[in-house]
């Protein structure tokens, strides 16, 4: 890597960087005075960070103790700079979505595929991928969500009179989806000559059972998802003829 104004100033090799008295390499502020530069402690940090560490240890350097986020006064904190803060801090709750997986029974393990499963084992696409993550943490807009937000006046389910919508009941308890799996399961017993029995969890977030032998059935659960999700947004009955003529178009794209 080569900065221009680095040269200019004198920082040619790697002695440069070093507080030779401490056996250490200089801290942010010190590096920018010593060679009268401005940068930012991306840069500088990112070339610490780049040197390889075989180097390190024949130099038996213990490298700076300060993080790039000491360096700064809280008001030249960026988002990027909260973030690293936030993520550093040892006593974070778990996040909601983990304690949900958990009272369903899945262990370690198996959150880990759940979390995996739609954009890097079963979909490329980012719209499907983003449409699972949403609803693996809840927060899908659901009707019950958007009149909590003030953005529709009623909770309801447009397939269920007083009915209020959730994502369980958008996917799994409303009597249109109900029908739709049913449909869906007989349409990949023909197709695949295997009969998958759907639970609540395996419809929500995955069937993970011999899961390396059905990614085709997961990507099929998450588009079954998806269709259902844009039928009840446009209030529109659907046929199950059209969720196959969906499949279709999807696999002549991929084609």
């Amino acid at each position: 890597m080569f900065y221009q104004n680095w040269n200019r100033n004198g920082v040619q090799s790697l002695s440069c960087l070093m507080n030779v008295s401490e056996n250490s390499f200089l801290s942010f502020d010190s590096f920018q005075r010593k060679f009268n530069l401005k940068c930012t402690f991306l840069q500088y940090f990112g070339l610490l960070a780049a040197i390889p560490r075989q180097w390190k240890d024949l130099l038996n350097v213990q490298g700076s103790q300060e993080t790039p986020t000491s360096q700064l006064t809280i008001d030249k904190l960026d988002c990027k700079d909260l973030y690293n803060l936030i993520i550093n801090y040892k006593s974070l709750p778990p996040p909601t979505a983990e304690e949900r997986l958990i009272e369903c029974g899945y262990d370690a393990s198996k959150r880990r595929i759940i979390y995996s499963l739609p954009s890097v084992r079963v979909t490329k696409e980012i719209k499907l991928a983003i449409f699972q993550y949403k609803i693996i943490h809840n927060v899908l807009y659901s009707n019950s969500l958007l009149q909590k937000m003030k953005r529709v006046n009623s909770p309801d389910c447009p397939f269920c009179a007083n009915t209020e919508q959730t994502t369980l009941h958008l996917f799994v308890t409303c009597p249109v989806t109900i029908s739709f799996w049913s449909d869906f399961i007989q349409w990949y017993h023909q197709i695949c000559k295997k009969k998958p029995v759907l639970t609540k969890n395996e419809i929500m977030y995955g069937v993970l059972q011999d899961f390396t032998s059905l990614y085709t059935l997961n990507h099929l659960i998450l588009m079954g998802k998806y269709f259902l999700y844009k039928c009840a947004l446009n209030e529109s009955s659907y046929q199950f003829a059209d969720f196959i003529a969906l499949v279709r178009e999807k696999i002549d794209l991929e084609r």
